[in-house]
């Protein structure tokens, strides 16, 4: 299927009723792909294979309407996993190695990639570990790979990254 319908409903104590529907193209990989900001703008990833494979981003306002988008990110590539962090989103995509972006959210209407990662291998495991203080951190479970040939990789050892998130940011890895 190459699009995925989104209603919205406002559900109180005393009320449940329609606000609205909307229509993008494509369709999300799993239920970590869409979330709901502090004052209800809704974002979700859509992954699509053709005329090639990439990755989009769309941005709801409280009533569902579109925000803004951010199209195309990591062509060639397939959506593998995402976890939202208050304005910042981590994405996972995956060819023979697997990039890591951040994109800031803090404008909905100007969303950007302001930072990205490549790895020889692909992501099994990808969670926000939410605030310490004033630091946030990132816990990222990924599968080492070595290219054998376009397209393919050989699994080779299980990794575990911790990164230290500041407010623009990764900053740090162990």
């Amino acid at each position: 299927w190459n699009f995925t319908l989104i209603h919205k409903f406002l559900l109180t104590w005393s009320y449940l009723g329609y606000v609205n529907s909307q229509i993008i193209s494509w369709k999300p990989i799993n239920q970590y792909s869409m979330d709901e900001d502090n004052v209800w703008n809704f974002r979700i990833f859509t992954k699509h294979y053709y005329p090639h494979r990439t990755t989009n981003l769309y941005i709801f306002d409280s009533k569902l309407n579109i925000v803004s988008k951010l199209l195309n990110i990591a062509p060639w590539e397939d959506f593998k996993s995402s976890r939202f962090m208050q304005d910042k989103v981590y994405l996972v995509t995956f060819k023979a190695t697997d990039p890591l972006f951040v994109i800031d959210l803090w404008d909905i209407k100007k969303p950007k990639i302001i930072w990205e990662l490549k790895i020889p291998g692909y992501s099994l495991y990808l969670h926000p570990l939410y605030q310490f203080g004033d630091i946030q951190y990132i816990l990222w479970i990924w599968q080492e790979a070595e290219e054998v040939y376009s397209h393919r990789s050989l699994p080779k050892n299980i990794k575990i990254d911790l990164y230290e998130v500041d407010f623009w940011t990764i900053i740090t890895t162990w």
